[in-house]
């Protein structure tokens, strides 16, 4: 296939893709093909800060064997200082808000442990039928080897035996 027949089925491609008033064709005369692409920064309607740039592509005579000469047009309103600058503050104000959103997240989650802690100190133990059984299975014998000792070194209800 020629380089006119590829340009030309490339410009058919383009128009498939790309809405009327997205696509531009500045030149449909071969060895001259010229399209602009106007690129929007989102939909219609979605933002107050909606800006477009235009991509400009110059088919060179023996494209596609040499790539396309492409250049960037509107760009003048979106890299202005003052929406730079704008862009620069919102995003600073959203990183503050999360910063402090994280730091007043940590506090509480700080202020909840040690409420948690001095919530434990008046819980006490939670007795239960099994460990009541048990600790009064070990209470019984500590003090039956205590009686054991005090009557085989001769006291009988705290008094000593003569």
């Amino acid at each position: 296939m020629d380089y006119e027949a590829q340009q030309l089925q490339e410009i058919e491609a383009l128009q498939a893709i790309y809405q009327e008033d997205e696509l531009e064709l500045i030149c449909a005369q071969y060895p001259d093909i010229a399209l602009r692409v106007k690129l929007k920064s989102g939909q219609d309607g979605e933002r107050n800060s909606d800006f477009q740039i235009s991509l400009l592509i110059e088919l060179p005579s023996n494209y596609p064997d040499v790539i396309p000469r492409l250049a960037l047009e509107d760009v003048d309103d979106v890299l202005s200082t003052g929406r730079i600058q704008k862009a620069v503050k919102d995003e600073i104000g959203i990183l503050l808000e999360e910063k402090k959103k994280e730091t007043e997240l940590k506090v509480e989650e700080e202020k909840e442990k040690a409420e948690a802690i001095e919530r434990r100190k008046f819980e006490g133990i939670i007795v239960t039928p099994e460990s009541f059984r048990i600790w009064k299975e070990k209470f019984d014998n500590e003090r039956k080897a205590l009686m054991e000792k005090k009557e085989k070194n001769g006291f009988v209800h705290g008094i000593r035996a003569r």
